[in-house]
């Protein structure tokens, strides 16, 4: 939250905390949802979730624009873009006919776009950072392979997730 606070540090730095504190806050909600006895809804818990999937992925592309020096692409309207998505899922989630429509078990048709959404932005973030990558000399790119890495694991994760549920078929 520091380095966020600090106009002086690099816009990698905050989109990196960005995306440390969100992971932080999904973790915390993913291991309160599997206890079975706890003083939180489940749907308090799923939502935040669904929030920090979405926001998690932006800013693995927000990290992707500033490390590939795209920062002019990161305006307001971006921001405002990229939150139209997991607003509009908060809401569908909490107006209760829209919850058992499209989040129930049975259809998921709003997850299934929500994974979608999910996909575009990591592969998004990866094609950026593929494009710096293969364009510098060898050594840099060998020494930057976890950044790289470290975008493909999350893309792949929920790529397998999405196969084990049976929604690729």
């Amino acid at each position: 939250v520091v380095l966020l606070l600090r106009r002086k540090t690099p816009d990698t730095v905050g989109s990196i905390s960005m995306l440390v504190v969100i992971v932080a806050i999904w973790i915390m909600a993913y291991l309160l949802h599997n206890i079975n006895e706890t003083y939180i809804s489940l749907n308090v818990l799923k939502s935040i979730n669904y929030l920090c999937l979405a926001t998690a992925a932006s800013a693995q592309l927000f990290f992707a624009f500033s490390y590939t020096n795209r920062t002019p692409w990161l305006t307001s309207t971006t921001f405002i873009f990229f939150l139209i998505e997991p607003a509009l899922t908060q809401i569908l989630f909490w107006i209760e006919p829209s919850r058992k429509i499209l989040f129930s078990p049975q259809n998921g048709i709003w997850d299934q776009i929500n994974l979608i959404y999910i996909f575009q932005l990591l592969a998004a973030s990866i094609f950026l950072l593929m494009d710096t990558f293969l364009s510098k000399p060898r050594s840099p790119f060998l020494r930057a392979g976890t950044i790289l890495a470290g975008a493909v694991i999350p893309l792949l994760g929920n790529l397998l997730i999405f196969i084990l549920r049976g929604d690729l078929e």
